[in-house]
């Protein structure tokens, strides 16, 4: 049995249902994060400090020492001595001889002793110089920077060739490059 709407209309077969409101889902909840446990509590506090009472207390100082050393290869012993925790460490593979620090303090010595020689040199050959041109004093101050360049190329001389470079390019700039600049012109 149908039931008619109250003005005497047949029933619509398909009625029209009103869309359902649209509801905007809910807010995402990040998941709880996992907190570690806590770590476990310092010791109580000692308590209220002592007086002080005008000596300080003794300073540890290293382990005491186990008794003799033990030698190597016996039966139970180990083969190596204790480990001392104080000793200073010890590189095999470092290098022997002089650090580059040195080398090139020497290099710097070499350089100035160089070109004290050039200079006395420079003095005693100025007559023949002048005939020779500008060329020639290149050469008599240009050899101590030819020879650090040579020292560069080995690597126990490199610093040494350094040193002498370093003093080359000081007296070039300050002095050897005015006075022939001033000789010259």
């Amino acid at each position: 049995m149908s039931i008619n709407p109250p003005d005497g209309l047949p029933e619509d077969p398909n009625p029209i249902v009103p869309p359902e409101p649209v509801v905007p889902p809910g807010p995402v909840v990040p998941p709880e994060p996992v907190v570690p446990p806590a770590p476990p509590s310092a010791p109580p506090y000692p308590g209220p400090a002592q007086p002080y009472s005008g000596t300080p207390a003794p300073y540890p100082g290293p382990p005491p020492y186990p008794g003799p050393l033990p030698q190597p290869g016996t039966a139970g012993q180990p083969a190596q001595p204790p480990y001392d925790p104080y000793a200073y460490p010890h590189h095999p593979q470092q290098e022997r001889g002089l650090g580059n620090g040195a080398k090139v303090g020497i290099g710097t010595g070499i350089g100035c002793l160089s070109y004290i020689v050039a200079f006395v040199l420079f003095l005693s050959v100025i007559s023949a110089l002048s005939f020779a041109g500008t060329a020639a004093y290149f050469v008599i101050f240009g050899l101590p920077v030819l020879i650090g360049i040579g020292l560069l190329f080995s690597p126990r001389s490199r610093g040494i060739g350094v040193g002498m470079l370093i003093v080359s390019a000081a007296a070039w700039l300050i002095v050897i490059g005015p006075c022939i600049g001033l000789i010259s012109g």
